[in-house]
Order: C-alpha cells, then sequence, then structure tokens
C-alpha cells in the first residue's frame, strides 16, 4: 500500500507565512498596548503625590476643571480586610471611576475595585490590600475618572505596616 506525502506549501507561500504571522502578531501587540497602558492626558498636580490616605481625605484640582476629594474608612487602611472607599467629584461630571492599586516597591498583583455611581458626584465602593510578609508596604492608588472621552488620573501614595495590619500586636501578645 503506496502513502501519499505530506503537501507541504509551495516555496514562496512559505517565504510570506512568516512575515505575515510577524505582522499579525505585532498589530495585537499594539492593540492590546493601546488598551492596556495608563490614560494619557493624566499629569495629576504635584499636591496629589503628598497626601496621605492614612491620615486625612485628600482633594485635589482635576486639570480641567473640578476637584477630587477622596477618603477611606477605616484608617490606617487595613491589609486583608476589606475597607470603605469614598470618592466626591465636585464641578465636575463622570461617568465612571476605578480604583487601581499597585506596590511601589514590589509587585503585589492586580488589585482593582470598581465604585459604584451615587448622588451628587459621589463613587463608592470596598477594596482590600493583600498582606505583605515583609512589614512596611509603599502602595500606589490610581484613581481613575473617567468622563466621555476624556479620562484623568490621580495618584497617591501610602504606607501600611506591620502595625497596621495587626501582626506586630499579635506577635507580640504571644511573646513569653
Amino acid at each position: 500500500m503506496q502513502t501519499d506525502p505530506i503537501p507541504t506549501p509551495e516555496p514562496r507561500k512559505r517565504r510570506f507565512i512568516l512575515p505575515l504571522a510577524l505582522a499579525v502578531l505585532l498589530a495585537g501587540g499594539y492593540v492590546f498596548s493601546r488598551h492596556a497602558r495608563a490614560p494619557d492626558s493624566a499629569a495629576p498636580p504635584p499636591s496629589a503625590r503628598h497626601c496621605d490616605l492614612n491620615r486625612q481625605t485628600c482633594v485635589h484640582p482635576l486639570p480641567d476643571g473640578g476637584e477630587i476629594a477622596i477618603d477611606v474608612s477605616p484608617r490606617p487602611i487595613p491589609l486583608v480586610k476589606p475597607f470603605f472607599v469614598r470618592v466626591v467629584l465636585k464641578n465636575k461630571n463622570a461617568d465612571r471611576v476605578q480604583l487601581r492599586f499597585s506596590g511601589v516597591d514590589m509587585n503585589m498583583g492586580f488589585n482593582q475595585a470598581r465604585l459604584e455611581k451615587g448622588a451628587r458626584g459621589e463613587f463608592t465602593g470596598r477594596a482590600m490590600l493583600p498582606v505583605c510578609t515583609t512589614g512596611r508596604m509603599r502602595w500606589q492608588a490610581d484613581f481613575v475618572v473617567e468622563s466621555g472621552a476624556t479620562t484623568h488620573l490621580v495618584p497617591l501614595q501610602f504606607e501600611t505596616g506591620a502595625q497596621e495590619s495587626g501582626i506586630d500586636s499579635e506577635r507580640d501578645s504571644n511573646a513569653p
């Protein structure tokens, strides 16, 4: 019994398969990167980096008018426990507000909370941070405010640590 050889593409067709596959891969990567990166229109005011959410409500102007007030409860921000986030926009309408947390000095995975729209420019929701076993941890909270085609990014940095998470107090209470 004779078997037919497996057909292979002609040499001309083979020359075009690899460049075509590379072009499709590059185009897909470009489209993905345009949708996955942080908003472009969001240069926050310099003061946005100097407000500690663990101590106070943070209020900052938005580049095209209006302001954002950000508050959390309880304080200090706990680890591995849900906490409440409240954003109030004054003189600014928004369709959506998201909150994205990232570790400043260590990758802590993807942590995001979508805040629900309420009355009079208020957005609220719950968030939770993972525990960091090294003790103190610096976080960046990016508040993404979307209004039509305009997106603003308001970054705030804060710190959590062993005292806030209850790890030290638990360890100290078990000490001899």
